[in-house]
């Protein structure tokens, strides 16, 4: 809909007022009176459509989260866009140039498709890690769940 108007918010929050309007027009469509004979159309209830209500456009992290729960996935961008300059100036390397290797990478994306199961050892969370380059699995034990719980959820960025 960004074709009608840019800002989403404004359209969403004018939805009642479009269907009103909708229903306003359908039910004076049929309506026939005295003066409709003489061909006269300056008169009956208005046919212009109402303005949209003014509300403050959605920022970036929430047109894109109201996107993918519309939609299945991020259509008009993503959500490390909006912290992707300032996350490579400590974090360099992007998930799409990982090397295999036993030393420590320091990495940052958004979490997604979070999922916490018991494993043998306690509970542990698998997640993909999403930086725009690409995705990877990665998994957290009890400690780090623990530990970071209010960072360790679905569309958010974690280092």
């Amino acid at each position: 809909f960004d074709s009608l108007h840019m800002n989403r918010a404004a359209l969403s929050a004018s939805i009642d007022k479009a269907f009103e309007f909708a229903a306003a027009t359908v039910a004076n469509a049929n309506q026939g009176g005295l003066f409709d004979m003489l061909g006269d159309d300056s008169h009956g209830s208005s046919t212009q459509e109402p303005e949209l209500v003014e509300v403050m456009p959605w920022g970036i992290k929430e047109r894109l989260l109201l996107e993918k729960t519309a939609v299945g996935f991020f259509l008009s961008g993503h959500l490390f866009d909006a912290v992707e300059r300032e996350v490579r100036q400590f974090a360099r390397r992007k998930i799409d140039d990982l090397i295999d290797s036993r030393e420590p990478q320091l990495m940052a994306g958004i979490v997604s498709d979070l999922r916490i199961i018991n494993g043998q050892r306690g509970k542990v969370a698998i997640f993909k890690l999403d930086d725009k380059s690409g995705v990877m699995e990665a998994t957290a034990d009890e400690a780090l769940i623990n530990s970071a719980k209010h960072l360790l959820k679905d569309d958010e960025l974690i280092v």
